[in-house]
C-alpha cells in the first residue's frame, strides 16, 4: 500500500489513463516521442495542458518551435509538387537558386507573412537577422540537394496527414504528419525536416534513442504511411538536419521492434504511468548515450527534483508497466 501511494505522488494518475472511453484516443507520432522520453511531460502538455509564460530567451533568435514552422513553411512550399505534373527535386532546387527567378524569395516572404505573432513583433533589425538566417538556411539545403548524387528523386507530397489504427494500440489511432514524400527510383522515401542538429554523436547513442522511442519517426512513419496508402513495400526514411553546415541528410533502415515499442508505449497512457523520468535513472540501467530530460519550463513542479527521487521513475515504471523496458533490442546501425 506504501508503494501504490508513493507511486500515485510521483505519478501514476490512473484518472488520466487512457480508457475505452476516453475523449481523445488519437496520439500523434511527436507525442509518443514526448511520453517516451518523459511521461510526465506528456500528461502535462497533452493530457491537462499546462502552458507557462515564458519570456523570449534573445530578440534576435525565434524560440525552437517557432523557428522550426517557419523554415518547414518555407521548404513545404517550395518544393511542393507542382501543378502540371511531378518535378524533379535536383531541377527544382536548381531553379529555386535561379538568380534569374524571385521564385525562393516569394515563398520566405509569404512564410513570414504568416508567421506567429511573436516574430512579428519584434524590431526590425531582428527580423531582418532572422529572415537573413532563414535565407541561409533554405539556400544551404537546395546547394545540397544540387550537389547531390540523386538525380531521380521526384517529390510526390508535402505535410501529409494520416492516421490509423493498430492492434497494439487497441482504441489509441496513431497520427502524423510527414513534411515529404519522394519518389525515389522505384521506392518511397518518406523526408523528415530537423531544424536543429544531429543529437547523437555515435551509432550506439543512435541505436539507443530508437530502441527507447526517444526519436519515433524511423519506425513509425513507414508504418503509418504503409497502413494510410495501402503500399505493401516498406518506404525508406531519412533525417534531413537543417541545422548542421551543410545540412546532413541521415537515413534509418526500419526496425522489428517497433510495434512492440508502440504497445509499450500504449500501456503507460491505460495505465495512467506518467513519471518524471531523469538522466541518472537511465544511466544506471545502461543507457548512457541517451538524455531524456534536457530540462523544460514543467522544474518547479517535477518530481524527480525532491531529494533521492532521481532514479524512482525507473522503479516504478518496472513495476507498473514492466512491459517497457522488457526485449528492448539495440543494435549498432
Amino acid at each position: 500500500a506504501q508503494i501504490e501511494r508513493r507511486a500515485e505522488w510521483y505519478g501514476e494518475i490512473t484518472s488520466a489513463a487512457f480508457t475505452q472511453d476516453h475523449a481523445d484516443q488519437r496520439v500523434s507520432v511527436t507525442r509518443f516521442e514526448t511520453l517516451a522520453r518523459c511521461p510526465f511531460r506528456f500528461w502535462a502538455s497533452n493530457v491537462v495542458y499546462l502552458e507557462s509564460i515564458v519570456p523570449p530567451e534573445s530578440l534576435e533568435d525565434l524560440d525552437h518551435l517557432s523557428w522550426g514552422k517557419l523554415v518547414h513553411k518555407v521548404l513545404e512550399t517550395a518544393l511542393r509538387p507542382g501543378q502540371g505534373g511531378r518535378n524533379n527535386l535536383k531541377k527544382t532546387a536548381t531553379r529555386l537558386l535561379g538568380r534569374e527567378t524571385n521564385q525562393l524569395e516569394e515563398h520566405i516572404k509569404s512564410a513570414i507573412g504568416e508567421a506567429e505573432i511573436e516574430f512579428r513583433l519584434r524590431p526590425a533589425v531582428f527580423r531582418a537577422a532572422c529572415e537573413a538566417r532563414l535565407r541561409e538556411t533554405v539556400n544551404s539545403y537546395l546547394q545540397v540537394i544540387v550537389k547531390g548524387e540523386d538525380t531521380d528523386v521526384i517529390p510526390l507530397q508535402t505535410e501529409l496527414k494520416a492516421q490509423a489504427e493498430f492492434d497494439v494500440l487497441g482504441s489509441i489511432r496513431l497520427s502524423g504528419q510527414m513534411d515529404r514524400i519522394d519518389q525515389r527510383g522505384r521506392n518511397i522515401r518518406i523526408v523528415d525536416y530537423k531544424s536543429g542538429r544531429i543529437p547523437w554523436k555515435s551509432a550506439k547513442a543512435k541505436a539507443q534513442a530508437l530502441s527507447l522511442g526517444f526519436s519515433l519517426q524511423p519506425l513509425l512513419y513507414p508504418l503509418l504511411y504503409m497502413t494510410h496508402s495501402g503500399a505493401e513495400e516498406v518506404p525508406e526514411f531519412c533525417y534531413i538536419f537543417l541545422g548542421e553546415r551543410p545540412p546532413v541528410e541521415e537515413s534509418s533502415v526500419a526496425k522489428s521492434y517497433a510495434t512492440n515499442l508502440l504497445e509499450s508505449l500504449a500501456a503507460l497512457l491505460r495505465e495512467g504511468c506518467f513519471f518524471p523520468t531523469s538522466n541518472q535513472a537511465f544511466e544506471e540501467i545502461g543507457y548512457d548515450r541517451v538524455r531524456p530530460c534536457v530540462g523544460c519550463d514543467l522544474d518547479s513542479l517535477c518530481r524527480r527534483f525532491e531529494f533521492g527521487r532521481g532514479s524512482l521513475s525507473i522503479k516504478f515504471l518496472r513495476q507498473q508497466v514492466p512491459e517497457r523496458f522488457s526485449g528492448i533490442e539495440i543494435d549498432d546501425e
